[in-house]
């Protein structure tokens, strides 16, 4: 199971409200008593343990409920209302919204998605899980708005490629066929070779 929080504490340091009913609840989890995680979870938020961990570890036990997905939604929305930039958690909003389903949920989910890839362009996973949704051209601009923005500060050939690949998704084939991104670092992207019906190549 995944380490959802690794608790340290330096020696003379005060202790941090709730983390031994955390612990327990952790435990608890472990075990696969989830019922009782839960309720353990909730007890240590509202002893004061820090919500973006908090949260977090109460959407797993959600999870590892029946019927409780917009609970767990709920839960990690409310982690990421403690910490917007926790890129794992943002990531597990998006699988738990796919699982939902709906067209609500799958808007969450590109939501969840973008903010992965604002925080990690290098995400490789959340990218593929993006590519794998149903084309919508305005939500492709939106990812390669965000990807140029990363190749405003630094020059990844990756990230480049995978920009040009949305943008020729999105029907902008003129911009991606340019290949002409350079940004502030200088550095401009080879030519690209791309047809409205085929791959992306390097010249």
């Amino acid at each position: 199971m995944l380490v959802l929080f690794v608790f340290t504490q330096a020696r003379g340091q005060e202790p941090v409200p709730g983390v031994k009913t955390f612990q327990h609840a952790h435990a608890e989890l472990d075990a696969g008593h989830a019922w009782q995680a839960q309720r353990l979870f909730e007890r240590a938020i509202d002893e004061g343990f820090p919500e973006a961990s908090g949260y977090r570890a109460l959407a797993e036990a959600y999870l590892a409920l029946d019927n409780r997905l917009f609970d767990a939604r709920r839960a990690l929305e409310r982690s990421l209302a403690a910490d917007s930039n926790d890129v794992a958690t943002w990531y597990r909003l998006a699988e738990v919204n796919l699982r939902l389903g709906g067209m609500d949920a799958e808007n969450r989910a590109r939501h969840a998605l973008r903010e992965v890839l604002r925080l990690d362009p290098d995400y490789g996973e959340a990218f593929d899980r993006w590519r794998r949704l149903y084309l919508d051209r305005k939500d492709a601009r939106r990812v390669a708005a965000i990807l140029g923005t990363h190749l405003d500060g630094s020059y990844r050939p990756e990230v480049a490629l995978r920009r040009i690949d949305v943008l020729h998704d999105s029907g902008a084939y003129e911009e991606a066929r340019s290949g002409s991104w350079s940004g502030s670092s200088g550095m401009p992207v080879r030519e690209a070779s791309i047809s409205p019906h085929g791959p992306t190549t390097w010249a």
